[in-house]
């Protein structure tokens, strides 16, 4: 209906601009005939409007009607139908005025009714406001809305109440930044802010909120951003989710608990099945132990049964430590403290190493034991040797257990191009069915139970080497076919290969020595040793040991009674035991050190995890001897402490690697070393020493403590990590008590102090060197590597390099280059003494000391000094 009125309003006023241009008739003909043609139009529009009913159609229908009655008598007069008369002549003029008035009354009432739905409109908005606001103020969510800089612009009781105030108006008081008082997290709010800035909303965002009193309430936030720079702000909900939450932590500790009582279910039955079978396994060589113990009591017993009952008590023990160094060892896995090391080691004599034990091994049982390589094979890998031996110790061990005709093969090949490593042992024993397979690397398990009743074995020894080679970043693979064999493989990463030179056959690797208990070599020793042990079995035990020797023993019952009688004579070495009552090792070991006592203590216990060990070294004692003692490495002990019995005149043979990186020093020690009889190995820095000490057979080794590249003390302690029987001492020029604290610290067995004494480097020589009854050579050799003729020319060339080292040593105070200075301060001193300057070590020890103490009055003092002693030195 409205749109007709407008059309017709437009027709119109293009009608009234027509009449301006056209003659008044014409105009006023061409108008009635468009209001004849345009009428009957209205009309529907206005039948159509009245029947839909809008009450105002009835105006515009009448109006139109009365309109177009009016045009029709205009028209007919127009035309002459009917005379001239007052109607006819003013008909239109009548009729539009009568379409006026009810066009008017058609819009009042439009009026009318457009302020009635106003007014309707206004109270349904009201009411729905109302309905609002109740709903705002009765939600049982907290509604709010906030700025973006944190502070809060609105919200209802829930939001108020939920975070813990009375009142908006006191939260808007004490809420002064949304972050800072009220998230516990405050980085939430912050990645809430990014969520809203990326998404413009964000949905059940969860968080932790502190309440006035400063409790925590879970809430979970939707939030949407209006506006933008200062009329931007965050509406939303918050919805208190604690007791949720609640529910949920109470949910996941019963699926915890639940999860913990099935472990504890699983984890009693596999103590159950480890105790059972722990038991016999124990019980076994108990019972071998003790039976043949009663009978070596008899005294009519033969000699040849007496060597064999006490052979198969032996036998037996070692039984027994090996099931209990596989449960510790399973233990430190399991509780993550057991450490792998990566270190440059020979390949080829690892497994040299385990084709001596296992050779022997096979010929006792009438089987055979190959080792082959697929070449090429590289010279060194990088690996943890311990962990290697280990495994291989393991696997070769179990394929002998199962094998009962044919033999072992150890099968070892590289692959170069990916760096790894591949070591297969391959046997002809029972074999393992497919579906076995994987049981028998789970701890305490065995192919059947049979495979346990007849061969033993806790069923360790493959879970332990499996987890080995998962922590050595290898795997370790099984196949079999049952009644032919089994085929187990480790596979370990080589390290990087690039500079290791890859071999096509084996290089000249020395036997490990056979460790049988027939064969063990009981060295000819000298000194005196101090034993503390309460066990008098024990003490016994060793006394029996150590006498064997040749060496001297005193035993005491605790720590007290040695500490009291440490001092009755020179005592070479102390054998501590660590648990003993009145005074344990530990604090006998403190109030030794504390009286200055300073010969090596070595604890003899039977705690020997990876964690003791580290306890045993801070504690100060230089080494720890496992219980029970096995005779191999406590004779090794011994004379890595003891000099050995030789004549005065013996020359000692035996490979020694000599590091120091002052040439002149260097050639003297080395002069000194083959005058004894040594063979030297030469290095100048720590790097070559540990390169050396791998590349050969070596039996001592020398390390001065200052070098450049790798110093001494990381040299040693990296050797020691390497090879720990092997002996490692310092060459130092600092005073005795630091240069004893430096060796300990670095697991070497002691320090010589610079210039070397003549009679100290034999008596280390004699501890771990051969010794030959012929004399030493008349004559002093000389070292192959240098010009000289003459320890005199020794003498002379160190002399003639002074004024060089007086150069140097002035460019590093010009330079400022105070570590440089003190270095060759240090040299300096180390070699004056040694080669008979005593005036010049002195001066050197304090010039290093002026630089130390960073004073350079003093610095400049000893170097004029140093100046008037070398030109002294140089005219005598």
């Amino acid at each position: 209906m409205d749109r007709a009125l407008r059309v017709q309003a437009t027709l119109g006023f293009l009608g009234a601009v027509a009449a301006l241009f056209f003659d008044y008739a014409i105009a006023v003909r061409l108008g009635v005939v468009l209001v004849i043609l345009w009428a009957p139009l209205l009309l529907l529009a206005g039948l159509i409007a009245l029947l839909r009913g809008e009450r105002a159609a009835r105006y515009y229908l009448l109006a139109w009607v009365t309109f177009l009655a009016a045009a029709f008598f205009t028209a007919i007069y127009q035309f002459g139908v009917i005379p001239r008369a007052f109607v006819g002549e003013y008909s239109l003029l009548i009729g539009s005025a009568l379409e006026a008035l009810l066009l008017s009354f058609a819009l009042g009432d439009r009026l009318n009714q457009l302020r009635e739905a106003k007014d309707t409109a206004q109270r349904e908005a009201l009411r729905n406001l109302g309905r609002y606001q109740t709903l705002y103020e009765r939600a049982r969510y907290g509604i709010f809305t906030t700025s973006l800089d944190g502070r809060i612009i609105g919200g209802n009781p829930a939001f108020v109440e939920m975070l813990g105030y009375d009142s908006l108006p006191r939260m808007q008081r004490e809420v002064a930044d949304l972050e800072r008082d009220l998230y516990l997290q405050p980085e939430d709010r912050r990645r809430m802010l990014a969520e809203l800035d990326q998404r413009g909303q964000v949905h059940a965002f969860e968080t932790r909120m502190r309440r006035r009193d400063g409790t925590p309430v879970w809430v979970a936030i939707s939030a949407h951003r209006l506006g933008q720079g200062e009329d931007g702000h965050i509406e939303g909900s918050l919805l208190d989710i604690t007791e949720r939450k609640q529910r949920e932590a109470a949910e996941r500790a019963r699926a915890l608990a639940e999860k913990e009582k099935e472990a504890a279910k699983a984890a009693a039955q596999a103590k159950s099945s480890f105790l059972s079978n722990m038991s016999h396994e124990i019980r076994t060589p108990l019972t071998a132990v003790i039976g043949y113990g009663e009978y070596l009591l008899e005294p009519a017993l033969d000699p040849a049964r007496r060597e064999q009952f006490a052979r198969t008590i032996v036998r037996s023990g070692k039984h027994l430590l090996a099931l209990l160094n596989d449960v510790l060892d399973l233990s430190k896995i399991e509780a993550e403290r057991l450490r792998v090391e990566c270190l440059p080691v020979s390949l080829f004599r690892q497994m040299a190493d385990v084709q001596s034990v296992f050779e022997v091994r096979a010929r006792e049982r009438g089987l055979g034991f190959r080792l082959v390589y697929h070449w090429p094979l590289p010279e060194t890998i990088s690996t943890d040797p311990t962990r290697l031996r280990q495994i291989l110790y393991n696997l070769c061990g179990n394929a002998m257990k199962f094998t009962e005709r044919g033999g072992v093969t150890l099968e070892v090949r590289c692959q170069p191009e990916t760096n790894r490593l591949s070591i297969a042992v391959v046997d002809t024993g029972i074999g393992i069915p497919a579906y076995k397979q994987r049981q028998i690397f789970q701890a305490f398990t065995q192919a059947d139970v049979s495979t346990t009743r007849r061969h033993g074995g806790t069923g360790l020894g493959l879970t332990i080497s499996r987890q080995l080679a998962e922590r050595m970043g290898g795997e370790l693979r099984c196949s079999s076919e049952p009644g032919l064999g089994s085929r187990f493989e480790l596979e370990l990463p080589t390290g990087d290969l690039e500079g290791v030179r890859l071999v096509h056959d084996v290089p000249h690797t020395p036997r490990a020595e056979l460790a049988d208990e027939q064969a063990v070599r009981v060295p000819q020793l000298r000194g005196s040793i101090l034993h503390a042990e309460d066990n008098p079995d024990s003490r016994e035990l060793v006394a029996m040991m150590v006498r064997r020797t040749g060496a001297e023993i005193v035993c005491v019952a605790d720590g007290a009674e040695a500490v009291a009688r440490a001092w009755e004579r020179p005592y070479d070495l102390v054998l501590m035991d660590v648990q003993m009552p009145v005074l344990d090792g530990f604090g006998a070991l403190a109030e030794l050190r504390a009286q200055g006592f300073g010969a090596p203590v070595v604890a003899l216990t039977a705690n020997v995890m990876a964690e003791d060990r580290v306890r045993y070294h801070q504690a100060g004692f230089i080494a720890c001897e496992p219980k029970p003692i096995r005779r191999e490495s406590f004779y090794r002990l011994l004379a890595r402490h003891l000099p050995a019995a030789t004549a005065a005149g013996a020359a000692l043979r035996g490979r020694v690697l000599l590091a120091g990186d002052n040439p002149d020093n260097q050639a003297l020690i080395r002069w000194q070393l083959e005058t004894l009889g040594a063979e030297v190995l030469v290095a100048s820095d720590g790097e070559q020493a540990l390169a050396l000490a791998e590349s050969g057979e070596i039996e001592l080794v020398l390390l001065d403590l200052d070098m450049p590249v790798l110093d001494g003390a990381t040299a040693a302690r990296r050797l020691h990590a390497r090879q720990p029987e092997l002996p490692v001492y310092l060459l130092t020029a600092t005073d005795a008590a630091e240069a004893r604290r430096v060796a300990a610290e670095c697991g070497c067995l002691g320090s010589l102090g610079k210039p070397l004494d003549a009679q100290a480097l034999r008596e280390v020589l004699a501890r771990h060197l051969r010794a030959e009854a012929c004399a030493p050579p008349s004559e002093p050799p000389t070292p192959p590597a240098q010009d000289y003729d003459d320890l005199s020319d020794l003498i002379q060339r160190f002399v003639d390099g002074l004024p060089e080292t007086l150069r140097a040593m002035d460019s590093a105070r010009a330079a400022r280059d105070w570590a440089a200075l003190r270095s060759l301060a240090h040299q300096l001193k180390g070699a004056g003494g040694s080669f008979g300057h005593p005036e010049l070590s002195r001066l050197a020890a304090g010039l290093g000391k002026a630089v130390k103490a960073g004073d350079p009055s003093a610095v400049d003092q000893q170097l004029a000094a140093l100046r008037e002693a070398v030109a002294r030195a140089g005219k005598g």
